[in-house]
């Protein structure tokens, strides 16, 4: 099975607020977290499916966090909304 890349966004939990001033995160608390995603077009054929890969650390784009870090996502709460265009030739 081929993989296929699509958009890519990113946040720094630490930096949620501002991208020029940090705010501590507390262990234990529950943040909201929003994030737009660099826009591209793609089509997904029927039948196949998307997959959503959260990590707690992108050396290339966030600051590190320390060793050891974990981060839960409550997924019966989180979602993902997703634009959708009309079929072609509709």
């Amino acid at each position: 099975m081929q993989h296929k890349s699509l958009p890519r966004g990113w946040l720094d939990v630490r930096n949620r607020d501002s991208v020029a001033r940090p705010s501590p995160v507390v262990e234990g608390r529950e943040y909201r977290l929003r994030w737009a995603m660099q826009p591209q077009d793609h089509v997904v054929e029927k039948g196949h499916r998307l997959g959503v890969v959260l990590i707690s650390t992108d050396h290339d784009y966030t600051l590190r966090h320390p060793p050891g870090t974990r981060m839960t996502v409550r997924t019966g709460l989180s979602s993902v909304t997703l634009p959708v265009a009309p079929p072609a030739g509709s």
